[in-house]
């Protein structure tokens, strides 16, 4: 499990509190559905003098009220062990844990924190953010399933932290959050044995920024040092893997504060329907109309959450060892864009490999022509995001979707055309190096039409490498029809590479005859 998200749900707790306690401001800009009533907030910034227990209860009772507005009848709001109380400058948040288990899961004595005082009528700053720790949970051996590795207990440790911010309420100014944490931990109990995960240091830091009508642009970067990992597969061997760092972005542009509440309210509803024990029987679940109703609910929240999304994720100094094998990674990027410019679903994945190594792979040949990068970027576009939500929508209430998702599918190119591409293409061998890109635009089964350029350096020692070694001597005749329809340009090889009526160009020679079906 991912640090991130295990730390997640505090971070939404707190700002979930200090949101019900100006909710009147909210719901001015962007009602939540449901909403229920808040707390009133102090008149004035709060003091020492100015805070009493009659303002932290208030406050307390807004939090619920708020809470049970956004998730309803899914979750028992007023069995939720949350306090506010009053303190020397400000108010404090407590989540406290522990007590007798509940539904087979127990957890250690431990508080959730933090101090929080009001700087105007809507702004406040959130001080001394705290989790627990040690913090342990435990499950109950009778939830274990049969031949199944279900952890038995889990505890974590964190040695050093320190989480801040300021959140305007009103949404008009800009909020912000950090996060420092050092010496983090995690060892869980299984069947298998123990689990570890340790990261020396955790920082983070995420921005809130007003746009307009009560939208958020959302943005957020995290790095993790020394991470290091421990656990054992199924036939006993040792799985260890470390990273020297990771890092991560996110934005998240524009986003409906409305349309994030119908999705919390939305989501809490299909958790509570679809874990009803009634609908489990001998291993079978059945899917009935509220499930459906709730995942359609789903669907419409998320359809107009936000403009878009773009996110990051780079692993640097990868090392993987398992069962006396051992492999290592310089660096690993993968990235995801998503998109509708003028109402059109437009989505991006990047991936970028490099500095792939191993002392098992035999010196020689297969070590010296091992990649040293491999990086693209597939991308799909062009189909209307209104048409996209009708089809799964559909497929939601029709019994059938497995069976009919093809034609499903090509009944949106009527609504294109659909856009395929793979771009920033890099790919490094040997002496050579590769790269660019190219896409086609599909507006039928018996319509496509595109085109891309790609260029090679280094390509001719390559080729006489390649004669030079038996090993790849079988490649050299393809390496040199390579050459032969490329375009010299300075020191690379070019080739510009054009699809219509159903007719392949390279560099204006037509290779139709060679493609699978040519004539």
């Amino acid at each position: 499990m991912l640090l991130r998200a295990r730390l997640r749900p505090a971070y939404a707790v707190f700002a979930a509190g200090l949101l019900a306690g100006a909710a009147p401001a909210v719901a001015q800009t962007a009602p939540a559905p449901a909403p229920a009533p808040a707390a009133p907030a102090p008149a004035a910034p709060v003091t020492a003098a100015r805070v009493t227990e009659a303002q932290a209860q208030a406050l307390e009772a807004g939090l619920r009220a708020w809470l049970t507005g956004q998730v309803g009848t899914a979750v028992d709001v007023a069995a939720l062990p949350l306090r506010v109380v009053a303190g020397d400058d400000g108010y404090r948040i407590e989540i406290p844990f522990g007590g007798p288990a509940r539904s087979g899961v127990s957890f250690g004595d431990g508080v959730v924190s933090a101090r929080v005082k009001q700087l105007d009528d809507h702004r406040w700053a959130i001080e001394d953010m705290r989790l627990p720790s040690p913090f342990s949970v435990a499950l109950d051996p009778s939830l274990q399933a049969a031949g199944k590795d279900v952890p038995s207990s889990m505890t974590l440790k964190i040695a050093e932290q320190d989480m801040h911010g300021i959140l305007d309420t009103s949404l008009a100014t800009t909020s912000s959050f950090d996060t420092r944490l050092r010496g983090y931990s995690v060892e869980i109990q299984g069947a298998q044995g123990v689990q570890t995960t340790q990261v020396d240091g955790v920082t983070g830091h995420m921005v809130l920024q007003p746009t307009s009508d009560g939208r958020l642009t959302m943005t957020g970067q995290s790095s993790l040092d020394k991470y290091a990992a421990h656990s054992l597969m199924p036939d006993g061997s040792a799985l260890d893997i470390g990273i020297d760092r990771m890092r991560t972005s996110v934005t998240a542009s524009n986003v409906d504060m409305a349309g994030a509440g119908a999705l919390v309210h939305a989501l809490a509803g299909l958790a509570a329907s679809v874990q009803e024990a009634a609908k489990v029987e001998a291993g079978k679940v059945e899917v009935t109309e509220a499930d459906k109703a709730g995942a359609r609910a789903v669907v419409r929240a998320l359809a107009g959450l936000m403009d878009g999304m773009t996110s990051e994720q780079t692993y640097e100094g990868i090392h993987v060892a398992l069962g006396g094998q051992t492999g290592s990674l310089r660096k690993l990027s993968i990235g995801f864009d998503m998109a509708a410019p003028a109402g059109k679903a437009d989505l991006a994945w990047r991936i970028d490999i490099e500095g792939l190594q191993s002392p098992m792979i035999p010196e020689g040949v297969m070590r010296d022509y091992l990649p040293k990068r491999i990086a693209l970027t597939p991308h799909i576009g062009g189909i209307p995001k209104h048409d996209l939500e009708d089809l799964i929508l559909r497929s939601i209430d029709d019994p059938n979707a497995a069976d009919n998702a093809m034609a499903s599918v090509l009944a949106l190119l009527d609504k294109g055309p659909l856009r395929l591409a793979v771009e920033d293409v890099a790919f490094d061998v040997g002496p050579a190096r590769l790269t660019g890109g190219g896409g086609v635009k599909v507006a039928a089964l018996d319509d496509i039409s595109g085109g891309g350029e790609f260029r090679a350096t280094g390509l001719e020692a390559l080729i006489k490498q390649a004669n030079t070694t038996p090993e790849l001597k079988s490649a050299a005749p393809f390496l040199i029809f390579l050459k032969g329809i490329g375009r010299q340009v300075g020191a690379a090889t070019v080739w510009k590479i054009r699809y219509a009526d159903n007719k392949v160009l390279v560099n204006d020679t037509d290779l139709s005859a060679m493609m699978p079906g040519g004539k």
